[in-house]
């Protein structure tokens, strides 16, 4: 079935959008791209979302390389390849404004969501869920990492995830993001309550055929 997609804006940040079935139940699901990427760069994943979702992928807010986007400004960070939880707050505000537009032109209810991310996505979508789990229902982090916690005791003791569905997938050829940075990450969230799917493909710093079939399934859980 063709199903047709458009580029929109809402709140100030360009997103690609696929609405769902008419007469279907009203799941929305986000796609944050990683760094560089742009609203069209998760659109791949959308085959394998139920065609009763609403799916919607942002574009990142903050310039990266000499067309992409990135969710934290690389600029004023104090390392690269670790963030602070606290580096992704403006685009998770960011994307609060862009769903209460959505929310106000669609009559789509924003309240409770999927989420999805890749690589820097992950960060961001992992960084969402622990400031706002009650919002978000299933997660989906793929060759991705854990930003830095200062409080991940408070996280831990307060079980803040529990019984969240996360879905982890990861290239054991990952050179990018190794995968020792995803399997520290999914202990992580477990310790929290999470109720974590683990998925490995030999391949670099994208999804396995392998990992594409267990997303599928994931969400028809």
């Amino acid at each position: 079935m063709t199903v047709n997609t458009k580029l929109m804006e809402f709140s100030g940040i360009t997103v690609r959008l696929r609405e769902g079935l008419p007469g279907s139940s009203h799941h929305l699901i986000v796609l944050l791209h990683g760094w560089t990427g742009d609203e069209n760069s998760m659109w791949i994943f959308s085959e394998n979302i139920p065609l009763n979702y609403w799916v919607i992928a942002p574009r990142g807010i903050y310039k990266a390389g000499t067309k992409g986007y990135s969710w934290r400004n690389i600029e004023l960070s104090k390392t690269w390849d670790t963030p602070d939880i606290n580096e992704f707050t403006p685009a998770i505000s960011f994307i609060e404004k862009m769903l209460d537009s959505f929310s106000g032109n669609t009559g789509i209810p924003v309240d409770s969501f999927d989420i999805m991310g890749f690589s820097q996505g992950a960060a961001l979508a992992s960084s969402f869920l622990l400031s706002r789990s009650k919002r978000i229902a299933k997660t989906v982090l793929l060759a991705g990492f854990l930003p830095e916690i200062p409080n991940t005791r408070d996280f831990t003791a307060s079980q803040v995830l529990h019984n969240k569905k996360i879905f982890i997938a990861h290239g054991n050829q990952d050179e990018m993001v190794p995968i020792s940075k995803s399997i520290a990450m999914a202990e992580s969230l477990e310790s929290m309550g999470a109720n974590i799917s683990f998925c490995t493909d030999d391949v670099g710093h994208k999804v396995g055929r392998h990992c594409f079939q267990g997303l599928l399934a994931f969400f028809e859980d």
